[in-house]
């Protein structure tokens, strides 16, 4: 919830009459696992999955862009709020100064075998080991 919070504000997107108390709420709408749902582990109560942060954004786009359409109002958001805050970063400078690193691929070679069936898992491909 913080990590929504703080995109949020971030992105300027609260004002009065949507204040921070009102992402709250659109966050745990959007969080919400209902009844007789395989509860899934991964998908931890505070923090948003990337199909639930889609929701999200479309979720304050409608509210805070009343009365016009989806499309209309998740132009609006991405143009006015979130691509003019968004930082500028370049993939290749990004993986040459934070992940080509010993102590990265360390971590990562560590978790293989679970990112492995979490892959599998979420695609249903059967991944050879």
């Amino acid at each position: 919830m913080l990590a929504l919070g703080e995109f949020v504000t971030d992105s300027q997107m609260a004002n009065k009459t949507m204040n921070l108390s009102r992402f709250d709420t659109i966050f745990i709408a959007t969080n919400v696992e209902e009844k007789g749902q395989d509860h899934n582990m991964a998908n931890k109560d505070n923090s948003l999955e990337r199909f639930e942060f889609m929701e999200a954004i479309v979720r304050i786009s409608l509210e805070k862009y009343d009365g016009v359409t989806s499309e209309v109002a998740v132009t609006r958001l991405l143009d006015e709020h979130i691509i003019p805050h968004a930082e500028k970063t370049c993939a290749y400078t990004f993986r040459r100064q934070e992940l080509y690193f010993e102590d990265v691929d360390i971590v990562i070679r560590a978790f293989i075998p679970d990112l492995k069936v979490n892959v599998s898992e979420q695609c249903c491909v059967r991944v050879v080991q």
